[in-house]
């Protein structure tokens, strides 16, 4: 006979492991920066909700298959697939196939960041962001075979985007900024 564990505790569990993955990027575990980190990177609406989706799936799936608890609650594994779900949300045009593609891709980055943590780990050495690198390698290359993903064109224009965000007062803040 199992003893279930109360919900609030695995809700604790992932609200930890969500903003552990944001923090663990500058190695830190301080949740109001995570917290600042996760506002950051909604600036771009895309980047921030392909980050949160890859760190969702990579907290997900740890819990899934039984990865060591505190690890994955620290954000150790969260962390690559949050750097591969940016990197993706960055370069390509929101769209169901892509959010598709970064679950997949956060998945590969949380198998990968277990393999380095078992190779790199018996000789006391991090694996740091290899898994990202080449989780994001590997499906850039793949990517030009995949004729369904745009590449976005967010950032071409920005007065034109800050334009349509905020107005014209926008952009006189962002010109002076610029010329700061």
């Amino acid at each position: 006979m199992t003893l279930k564990r109360p919900l609030s505790t695995d809700v604790n569990y992932f609200v930890d492991s969500f903003f552990n993955s944001y923090s663990q990027i500058f190695f830190s575990d301080h949740k109001l920066f995570a917290g600042l980190l996760v506002l950051v990177t909604f600036f771009d609406y895309h980047m921030g909700v392909m980050g949160a989706m890859a760190v969702l799936t990579t907290s997900i799936a740890g819990f899934v298959i039984n990865l060591d608890r505190q690890n994955v609650a620290k954000g150790l594994y969260g962390f690559n697939g949050l750097l591969v779900g940016l990197g993706l949300g960055v370069y390509y045009a929101l769209s169901w196939e892509l959010l598709f593609i970064v679950i997949l891709s956060s998945l590969f980055s949380l198998f990968i960041s277990v393999a380095f943590q078992g190779i790199l780990g018996k000789y006391n050495l991090p694996f740091l962001s290899i898994p990202f690198l080449l989780v994001l390698w590997s499906f850039t290359l793949a990517a030009k075979h995949m004729g369904f993903l745009g590449i976005s064109e967010r950032g071409i224009y920005t007065l034109n985007e800050l334009y349509l965000i905020g107005g014209s007062s926008l952009v006189e803040f962002y010109t002076a900024v610029n010329n700061l």
